[in-house]
Formats: structure tokens, sequence, C-alpha cells
């Protein structure tokens, strides 16, 4: 399996680096319009893991085709962008027709539009998948079975 992390922030590398260590996953190419940030990444990366399976690659969301283009080259897509950004990542990933996995989620007044855009192009999406959203309303929820009421 190919991955493309989008996003070479705080939570892209470490969603790169559970990439890096699947054995099912051939490749993880880490992407951002940013090279410095990419580069910066790759480095820290590389002191913690084997990064054989690692590419980086500068992808500019704004520039739909290349993005899309991009964006096919992989088997799923793994988001870890700013809200208002996910839109734009979302546009290229149903023109790819490839599935999108996000750290966070758009924002309330595009989440349905959006949703009901990847749903026409047949395309899995995955919403809040990260810290917060994610992993505060796994907790929430496991607080709330330990209660009697």
């Amino acid at each position: 399996m190919k991955v493309m992390v989008i996003g070479s922030g705080l939570m892209g590398p470490a969603a790169a680096y559970n990439a890096l260590l699947d054995p099912e996953v051939e490749q993880v190419t880490l992407a951002d319009m940013r090279v410095d940030q990419l580069e910066r990444a790759q480095a820290k990366l590389a002191r913690i893991a084997d990064i054989s399976k690692l590419c980086i690659r500068q992808v500019d969301l704004n520039d739909r085709r290349a993005a899309a283009a991009a964006i096919a080259a992989a088997d799923v897509v793994v988001a870890a962008l700013p809200n208002r950004v996910i839109p734009l990542g979302l546009e290229a990933a149903a023109v790819a027709r490839r599935p999108w996995v996000d750290l966070s989620r758009p924002t309330r007044d595009e989440i349905e539009r959006l949703g009901a855009m990847m749903a026409q192009a047949g395309v899995p999406v995955v919403w809040g998948c990260g810290l917060e959203p994610g992993l505060t309303e796994i907790m929430a929820r496991y607080l709330a079975e330990k209660l009697d009421q």
C-alpha cells in the first residue's frame, strides 16, 4: 500500500511515522507546500525511524490538477491540514478518486457539501481521526460507559 500524508507540521510527521512502521505499507509520501518544513520533518523522522520507504514531495493544493495527480499516485491519503485548507485537499482527492482519512475535519459550514462531493465521486472519507477530534471522543465515550447513570 502507498500512503500519502499531506501536511508536515505537527501531526503529519507522526502519521508518517506510524505508516513507516507498518509492514504492509510499501511507500510513504509526506507532502506539503513548504519544502523547508518537509526537510525538517524528514530529518526528524530519520532520527527515529528507517526512512527508506519515505518520499517527500512538494504539493500545492491550490493547484488542483497537480495536487490530484500527486494524490493519484497513492492508495490512501491521510490529511494533517488546517481546517481552512481541507476543502482544497478533498477536491483533489475527489478528482483522483482516493480515500481520505482526516486527522481533523472541515468547518461545520463545509462538511455537508464536502461529504456529498466525496460520496458523489464514490470516495470514502473518514473525519476526525486525530487527537481532537478523535481521541477525545473515544475517551469521552469510554468514561461515559463507566458511569452508572
